[in-house]
């Protein structure tokens, strides 16, 4: 599979839209720094967006969302995965009661995603200015 470098060398986009090839390479080498691929979701963008500013019920995170208990589940399952989240269990008398919140790991890895995703917005920005 090819990087993100490469694909983005290798397009001939750039002539459908007057974007010179040089402007292409500059964004092609900014590129080659990955993004978090736990992050680069837009469920889970969201959903840390929410949990970094506080910690949420499932219940509450379901409703707000829109999204079914199950993929709910899944989306979480990844960010727990990363470290992004810790999610704790208990019972409120016989109900269950799920609470989430962003790990420091979390919250540091979504700073950082900001800051790439911006940098990339930024490059592109400029090559379409140069084009």
């Amino acid at each position: 599979m090819a990087s993100d470098a490469e694909f983005f060398a290798s397009q001939t986009l750039y002539l459908s839209i007057n974007i010179k090839p040089e402007a292409w390479e500059k964004m092609a080498q900014l590129t080659a720094t990955r993004i978090d691929p736990a992050l680069h979701d837009e469920t889970r963008f969201a959903l840390m967006a929410v949990l970094v500013a506080g910690k949420e019920n499932f219940t509450e995170l379901e409703r707000s969302f829109k999204i079914t208990s199950g993929n709910l589940s899944s989306h979480l399952s990844k960010l727990e995965r990363a470290q992004y989240i810790s999610i704790r269990k208990r019972f409120m008398g016989k109900r269950p009661q799920t609470t989430i919140e962003a790990t420091a790991k979390g919250r540091e890895a979504f700073k950082n995603y900001l800051k790439a995703m911006s940098a990339r917005i930024e490059q592109a920005q400029r090559a379409i200015a140069e084009a």
